[in-house]
């Protein structure tokens, strides 16, 4: 059996709001592992596409950080009406890519909206602490976000 048209052809890493190749220029081949058709060649990203990836994040993270919650808690809500809206091809897209049943890939989805819909809406019950320990001194403490972190996702759910 062959494999549908996809109806894309991989854009790249993202990289800074833009779609770019890696910086070694190297590919590798994904496969549908039902019937070992190549599905595209990708960007083998590398320590180099890495350190681009979390230096264009540490800056955005600076105008992230300074922005209202309510602000930050809409764009995660966009990000996973996105995802729904795109169900049937994200989890297509996952099926031939991992050989996984359509059904649970787009599970998958379902599980990536719903998630980021539960942070979006614990991110505005975060709250600080104000201790009052002796007349004269206030102590508080005050919730923001850690930072940039690199993570490698698994191939086999990379939503």
């Amino acid at each position: 059996m062959n494999t549908p048209n996809l109806g894309f052809s991989p854009k790249g890493l993202y990289i800074g709001g833009k779609w770019v190749d890696s910086a070694q220029g190297k590919k590798f081949s994904s496969i549908n592992p039902s019937n070992r058709e190549q599905l595209g060649e990708v960007p083998l990203a590398e320590k180099e596409d890495v350190n681009r990836a979390v230096k264009a994040a540490k800056q955005a993270f600076q105008d992230w950080s300074r922005m209202p919650i309510k602000e930050r808690a809409g764009f995660l809500v966009n990000l996973a009406d996105k995802l729904m809206e795109n169900r049937d091809e994200l989890g297509f897209m996952d099926c031939v890519d991992s050989g996984n049943a359509i059904s649970g890939m787009k599970g998958d989805v379902d599980w990536s909206s719903d998630t980021l819909k539960y942070f979006a809406g614990l991110i505005t019950e975060i709250k600080g602490e104000t201790l009052s320990e002796k007349p004269g001194h206030l102590n508080f403490t005050r919730r923001q976000p850690y930072g940039v972190v690199a993570k490698i996702n698994p191939f086999n759910h990379p939503l």
